[in-house]
């Protein structure tokens, strides 16, 4: 609960798809560089690359986040891209782990009351 409750500061990165990240945890500054690796055609998954480091905790780390829209590993891989993408990551498909949230009663994540977003994207896969 505390997790997300947390304020994290972004702004985006001067080359597009890049964005900073910085969070106070418990009274040490953590900061964060984001970027979107890949993102299939018809964005049935996003493939986001982090690395970050808490200085006064003398702590560094990198990592790497796939999406879908059911949290689910897609089935349709792009013939290789997903992969490609992952190398580019420095990580094989194998190291991944899928995270459970069914314990949760509502989603991790969310718009803090009062926020709006930028824009709403909605993908007409008629169109696809």
């Amino acid at each position: 609960m505390v997790w997300r409750r947390r304020k994290y500061r972004v702004k985006r990165g001067k080359i597009p798809g890049t964005f900073y990240f910085s969070v106070l945890d418990n009274g040490v500054v953590s900061n964060e560089f984001w970027t979107i690796v890949d993102v299939s055609d018809d964005l049935s998954w996003g493939l986001f690359h982090y690395s970050g480091a808490a200085r006064a905790a003398g702590q560094s780390y990198t990592g790497a986040v796939l999406v879908s829209p059911d949290g689910q590993y897609p089935k349709e891989t792009d013939d290789g891209r997903l992969a490609s993408a992952l190398e580019n990551c420095g990580i094989k498909d194998w190291e991944l782990y899928t995270v459970d949230n069914c314990s949760c009663l509502d989603p991790p994540l969310g718009i803090p009351e009062g926020s709006s977003l930028h824009c709403m994207i909605q993908v007409d896969k008629a169109k696809l």
